[in-house]
């Protein structure tokens, strides 16, 4: 017979993953599932902003981008900084994408696309944001 932990006699169940203030955390205290699916939901919002705006000027993109897009990937990073090279990547790659919006920004390196937008990468800005609180 194993030993199991009850709780008022019920066994208690194993989980993988828990959310708790909207953050989703592993059993290895890893937020990998959470930066995926911010990323997939902040990926939503990039299609809806190409589908939608058929301007694609810097300065509008720029606008919309920091008040829909950004706001949602710093969201809780102060807590749920990345820490790995794998999920800073992913939220890199948002930024990247975005950038690539642009009219005219395309096929420009993405640092210049970056000062094209007046931006700075997401890893600077992670890191800005965890000092600032």
């Amino acid at each position: 017979m194993q030993n199991q932990i009850t709780d008022q006699r019920k066994p208690l169940v194993a989980v993988t993953e828990e959310r708790d203030f909207g953050f989703i955390v592993d059993y290895q205290l890893k937020f990998r599932s959470h930066t995926e699916k911010t990323v997939a939901s902040t990926n939503r919002a990039l299609g809806r902003i190409k589908e939608t705006f058929t301007t694609r000027s810097p300065r509008t993109i720029n606008k919309l981008y920091k008040s829909l897009v950004r706001p949602m990937l710093e969201t809780g990073m102060s807590i749920a900084s990345p820490f790995y090279k794998v999920d800073k990547d992913m939220i890199e790659k948002v930024q990247r994408r975005a950038t690539k919006i642009v009219d005219g920004c395309q096929h420009l390196p993405y640092p210049m696309r970056l000062q094209t937008l007046n931006l700075c990468s997401m890893e600077k800005g992670v890191t800005r944001l965890t000092l600032t609180n």
